[in-house]
């Protein structure tokens, strides 16, 4: 379940944040994002839109058969509060990637060229969220939950989905919620963003 869903996730936001994975060496360094700013649409949705690739929806293919095999090894009561929990879980999971992304294009302001340290926290973060969070040490399990909020966007809505306690001792009422911490990150990449944009100075090219 862990695997399928923050698989999924990230396809979907893969798919969608094309602009922003390669906003330094495409847009900065070549002097296009001057035209991008000149354009009468919102920055963020063109960057969005750019270079949409289907093939990125291998990845979800391989995710949702996962989960449609996790469903017949686990017991899991698909209900409605089961269903929406997990298409919560998902929304919440693109807005952090997403989140993520938009940080990377933002540091482009600064050194015209996109740093791929994000990788470590995008593919790293979806080797890191395919396992239980209770397995990893203490000050991991901290900036995976409140640092760079995977477990809230993976972890805790697996187990309201199956209906199991926290080992870590989360009170069970607020897994439903912790999806909400995908939103906030990416709200707050965008504040970061809004940063960037302002000290922005062509390229000259």
């Amino acid at each position: 379940m862990f695997y399928a869903l923050v698989n999924i996730t990230f396809s979907l936001a893969d798919l969608l944040t094309r602009g922003f994975e390669v906003f330094g060496t495409d847009f900065v360094r070549t002097g296009a994002f001057d035209r991008v700013l000149l354009r009468p649409r919102a920055v963020a949705l063109q960057l969005a839109g750019h270079e949409v690739r289907l093939s990125r929806l291998g990845r979800f293919v391989q995710g949702f058969a996962v989960l449609i095999l996790a469903s017949h090894l686990v017991p899991i009561a698909w209900d409605v509060a089961a269903v929406a929990t997990a298409a919560w879980a998902v929304a919440g999971g693109v807005a952090l990637f997403a989140g993520i992304l938009v940080l990377q294009a933002t540091l482009a302001f600064w050194t015209v060229e996109s740093l791929e340290v994000a990788n470590v926290l995008t593919y790293g973060g979806v080797q890191a969220a395919q396992y239980p969070l209770n397995i990893y040490a203490a000050w991991f399990r901290r900036l995976l939950t409140f640092g760079v909020p995977l477990a809230a966007v993976a972890y805790y809505p697996v187990l309201a989905i199956l209906k199991r306690p926290d080992p870590l001792g989360a009170p069970d009422w607020l897994l439903p919620f912790t999806p909400l911490a995908g939103f906030a990150f990416l709200a707050l990449s965008f504040l970061a963003w809004r940063a960037g944009m302002a000290r922005y100075a062509s390229t000259g090219s």
